[in-house]
Order: C-alpha cells, then sequence, then structure tokens
C-alpha cells in the first residue's frame, strides 16, 4: 500500500478552489501546494491536501483535496482527519496550528514534519509581533519535537540544529519550471509582488514610482494589512500616474504579469525565500532588490543584485538597468539557467524531499 501523507495548509485554498480566487495566498501556502502536486505525480505516495472552504472533497490530477469548512473541534467537516491514517503529516509556517498538527500526527503515530517558512520562525528575536504572541509557545514546542524540519537557508539551519530534536533538511523553494510564456508584446514596466505590512516597506514603490516616472510600476498587493499603509495606497493611485496597483490576482495569473514586465524589484526588510523570486528567473527577468538577498541567491545566480540598503544605489540601478537591453538578456538569462538547475520544485522533491522522508 502506498504510504500516505498529508499536507495540512488551510491558506492554500485559493489555488485549487474556484470560488478561491483572489484571496491572499502566502508564500508557504504556495510551496505547500507545489510540493504536495509534485510528491503527488510520482504515485508512490497516497497524498492529501488539507484546506478551508466550502466545497467537497475532490481530485486534482493525483492529488486529493480534502476540503475542512473552518479549523475547529466543533466543526462536522474536522471528522474527515479523525478518521484518517497518515504516516507523515506535513505543515508550514509558524502558528498555532503548528502545535495541532504535531498533536494531530502523535494521536496517528504518524511522523512530524515542520517547514519554515521564514526567517522569523525560527529567529524571532527582531519581530516582537511573533514572539509575544500567546501561541508562540504552543509553536516553539512543536517544532523543537518535529521529525524533520525542512529549512530555506543556512541561517535557519544554523539556529534549528541548536534547538530541534529531529533531522534538518536544508531545501530551498522552487517552482514549475520548463514552460515557456511567449509574449504578443514587449516587455515594459517593472513590477513588484508584496503585501501592505511595515517588514516589506511597500511604501517606497510608491517613492520609487515617483522618482523613474515615466516608467509604469505596477505593485500586485492585496488590500490587507496595516491600515496606514493601505491608506498610503489608495491615495497614491489616485496620484502617482505611472503606478498600477493590482489589489489581488490569481496566483497563477502572476505569471503573466511578471511576464510583461522588464525588471523585478523589491524593497523588504526581510525575507524567507521568495517565490517571486524565482517565478521572475524562470521568466528569465532580472531582480533587483533594495535589501535582501535570501540565501545568496541573487548573487549566485548573477540574476540580478542587492543593493545594501542604500536607496540611491538601489534606484540608480533600476534607472540604469532598465535601459540597458545587454544587462537585462544577460542577467535574466543567467537568473533562468540557474533556477531551472537548483530551483525545479520537480527536482528539489526527487533529489532532496523524498530521500528525507523515506528516511523517516
Amino acid at each position: 500500500m502506498a504510504m500516505q501523507i498529508v499536507f495540512i495548509a488551510p491558506g492554500s485554498g485559493p489555488l485549487v478552489l474556484g470560488g478561491e480566487k483572489n484571496k491572499p495566498v502566502g508564500g508557504a501556502e504556495v510551496q505547500m501546494y507545489l510540493i504536495a502536486s509534485e510528491l503527488a505525480k510520482s504515485g508512490t505516495h497516497e497524498v492529501r491536501l488539507v484546506v478551508t472552504g466550502k466545497e467537497n472533497d475532490f481530485s486534482k490530477g493525483k492529488l486529493r483535496i480534502v476540503v475542512i469548512d473552518r479549523w475547529s473541534i466543533f466543526s462536522r467537516s474536522m471528522s474527515k482527519l479523525w478518521f484518517a491514517r497518515p504516516e507523515i503529516v506535513i505543515q508550514r509556517a509558524a502558528g498555532i496550528l503548528t502545535f495541532w498538527s504535531w498533536l494531530w500526527s502523535r494521536w496517528k503515530k504518524a511522523k512530524f514534519v515542520y517547514m519554515v517558512a521564514h526567517d522569523m520562525d525560527v529567529a524571532p528575536s527582531g519581530n516582537n509581533f511573533l514572539a509575544s504572541n500567546w501561541w508562540w509557545s504552543y509553536f516553539r514546542f512543536a517544532m523543537i519535537r518535529a521529525d524533520l524540519v525542512v529549512v530555506q537557508n543556512k541561517f535557519q539551519a544554523e539556529h534549528v540544529s541548536q534547538i530541534c530534536r529531529g533531522k534538518i533538511l536544508e531545501m530551498e523553494n522552487g517552482v514549475p519550471v520548463g514552460t515557456d510564456r511567449r509574449l504578443e508584446t514587449e516587455r515594459s514596466g517593472v513590477v513588484a509582488m508584496t503585501r501592505l505590512v511595515g517588514f516589506k516597506r511597500p511604501d517606497l514603490y510608491l517613492k520609487l514610482a515617483r522618482e523613474i516616472a515615466p516608467v509604469k510600476v505596477t505593485v500586485v498587493a492585496y488590500e490587507d494589512g496595516d491600515e496606514w499603509i493601505r491608506n498610503e495606497y489608495v491615495k497614491a493611485a489616485k496620484e502617482i500616474k505611472n503606478l498600477e496597483w493590482i489589489r489581488g490576482v490569481d496566483w497563477l495569473d502572476t505569471w503573466e504579469l511578471i511576464n510583461k514586465s522588464k525588471i523585478m524589484v523589491n524593497t523588504s526588510s526581510r525575507e524567507g525565500f521568495p517565490n517571486v523570486f524565482l517565478q521572475a528567473s524562470a521568466l528569465g527577468l532580472p531582480v533587483i532588490s533594495l535589501s535582501v538577498d535570501p540565501n545568496g541567491y541573487l548573487e549566485k545566480s548573477n540574476g540580478g543584485i542587492a543593493c545594501d540598503d542604500d536607496w540611491k544605489k538601489f534606484v540608480t540601478i533600476v534607472k540604469q538597468t532598465y535601459i540597458d537591453r545587454r544587462k537585462i538578456n544577460k542577467w535574466g538569462s543567467n537568473a533562468k539557467q540557474y533556477v531551472l538547475k537548483h530551483n525545479s520544485t520537480e527536482r528539489l522533491v526527487r533529489e532532496k524531499l523524498l530521500p528525507a522522508l523515506n528516511s523517516l
């Protein structure tokens, strides 16, 4: 009988449920969906992805989608999980759900795998929001006792190795690769994919739009987040002529938005391992980052640059690169080749994750 693996990913619903489009989906949820789908393709494992929604359970290819209406012991649909027989339970992103997933795995006598979604998961000292939450001790308790912790970079691996009892696997995020997306028009403008929260510094995209006008700046950001930033965007969307604020888009459609642009930009003060960097690279777009270079990705791929949090340097490079077709083509080609070799979801699952799961 095939090994049953259950992915606990309530936020992945918008990726698989037709009526849930245009709702915010984080990078952790995207990765859970991509990894679960890839594992299911092998046919050697019975893979279930548990999401929240109102639809009935269904299959998407070989992946079984289990839909829970709400995460509560009082929810009738939770009975689907009581009768499941998983051998491995996988959960990602810090929260009380990590503790619940660990507890459920122990009840089912299954192995528990926690996948780190962000540096803050393992080193929250610089983030009082996480460390002060009531559920933080429950999350920490569960992560420490995971049979396997999957980290995205060496920074996370170093911190996890100091506190966790189980095995550690370093595996960067991945994206589907190998599908060319043709364009009917020439690429133009710069694009940013963000959230309206403080550490993402989305207000700086407004500043960038003003400084590189008339170059079009497209910012994809849902309206949830910090109120003061949202108010800034509502006002700026009317005043800045070269700014396009897209308030929400299906994840599959983000590929087309990125593909229409010349450059991807990023202003975050910290990141885990941004899916959008990989998407841009897979499409042959250079990435210019104000500050972050997760795990040295931009340097290793030579597919862009991080500007050491130097705003003047950042703006100058964006301006110069935008009109330098040769540099765009060079960085874009480097990035595409690198992500094909190192960040293919199919390759990461086959060469890294599967062997680690089979060894539990």
